[in-house]
């Protein structure tokens, strides 16, 4: 009831006012790209020394670019809170009782509600100033009792295409257990308990019983012992898997008998998209004919797409790869084949010999119903959210 009252008097007060934009907003200041003279905009207000866009896999702004939010981090602490600007009040709000949100948060595209896990459950939080956590379900029976610690509930929050359920990839010592919960009820319904860590977990955006997820390097919870993702006996790397429910998960070999890493949906659920190695760049698989395609031979990281796969975004290190190290940030347009630098340099943040435990690294993603780009700037010391407008983009490369 108190969600329901709280979006209420939020969607009378878009009525009420024209809503502000990246473009517009008095809490963003223009950037431009140096070499290549891309315009973007920074969330110039503090709300904490370290501001931070998300992972790239959940979209941090809802479609209709009224709420943007934000990781926040106030050294020396490196727990993250989180913030949010709220474009038709022209406002920054800050959270500090949303703690320990992990490796990304689910936004409700529709309502701006944050949904994150714990070690302790899923919670919800309005992007209303007086908003507060509502727990959505807690750790489930059957989880076994920790002997060290629950490392986590989830991986990424992602929602099936029904909007009723999150996929949890849990970790619990050294036994990784996945499965889904009822956003309503909170019940628990278990899929497996694989013997290699499983995370990384995506709902199919079209089918409820259909995830995508990956095989992951982890470290043993009792004698540290570094656990790569391995090869099986034909020599495929073991890192995509795609899941249907009540089934064994089914191994994905990369294209062109390499690596892969950083994967994510097409907004149609009709494929996934991954990043390719040595042969590098941005790869498709296609699920009604497992056939593969390279989308691009550009040098990709991270990398996020458009809802008409039409346009991508992605990261490159600068140099050696390591956490904090220099990036540039790409937009690619498939239709003709041309690219535009949208960040020319995103500095070191760190040096190699001391690396970030923050992931500072520039992660973009395509929001907003294809309007904006969101990404991490690291300037002047500090990370910063980053905003690009799309459209301009598209004339770039045209």
């Amino acid at each position: 009831m108190r969600t329901m009252f709280l979006l209420m008097a939020m969607a009378m007060a878009v009525q009420a006012g024209d809503m502000q934009t990246p473009e517009t907003s008095r809490h963003f200041a223009k950037w431009t790209d140096p070499e290549s003279g891309v315009v973007s905009y920074v969330l110039q207000t503090r709300v904490a020394p370290q501001q931070q866009s998300f992972y790239f896999v959940n979209r941090s702004m809802t479609t209709d670019g009224r709420f943007l939010w934000f990781y926040c981090i106030n050294p020396p602490s490196g727990t993250r809170t989180m913030g949010v600007v709220d474009f038709a009040a022209d406002e920054v709000r800050y959270f500090p009782d949303i703690r320990g949100v992990g490796a990304t948060p689910y936004v409700d595209p529709d309502t701006g509600d944050l949904y994150w896990a714990t070690s302790k459950g899923v919670f919800r939080h309005s992007p209303a100033r007086e908003g507060t956590a509502e727990q959505v379900c807690g750790v489930p029976d059957c989880f076994p009792k920790p002997e060290k610690r629950l490392y986590q509930m989830a991986c990424h929050l992602t929602r099936n295409a029904a909007k009723t359920e999150f996929f949890l990839d849990a970790r619990v010592d050294n036994q990784f257990i996945c499965g889904d919960v009822d956003i309503a009820t909170g019940e628990y319904a278990e899929w497996g308990r694989p013997d290699f860590m499983f995370n990384h977990a995506q709902f199919s955006p079209i089918d409820n019983d259909r995830v995508l997820i990956c095989k992951e390097f982890w470290n043993d919870a009792f004698t540290g012992e570094r656990r790569l993702i391995p090869k099986n006996a034909d020599g495929v790397y073991e890192r995509l898997w795609l899941w249907k429910r009540g089934e064994e998960p089914q191994l994905v070999a990369p294209i062109n008998g390499g690596g892969a890493t950083h994967e994510w949906w097409s907004a149609n659920g009709t494929c996934f998209y991954y990043c390719a190695y040595p042969k590098y760049g941005i790869a498709r698989y296609d699920l009604a004919t497992g056939e593969q395609s390279m989308i691009t031979t550009n040098r990709a990281t991270h990398a996020h797409s458009s809802s008409d796969d039409l346009y991508f975004v992605f990261d490159q290190s600068i140099g050696r790869q390591y956490r904090g190290c220099a990036w540039k940030v790409f937009f690619y347009n498939r239709a003709t084949d041309q690219t535009v630098c949208i960040v020319s340099n995103n500095p070191e943040y760190n040096p190699p010999e001391k690396p970030s435990t923050w992931h500072p690294d520039p992660h973009p993603q395509i929001v907003a119903q294809d309007r904006y780009i969101v990404s991490t700037l690291n300037i002047d010391g500090a990370m910063n959210v980053l905003v690009t407008p799309l459209a301009p983009l598209i004339e770039k490369t045209k």
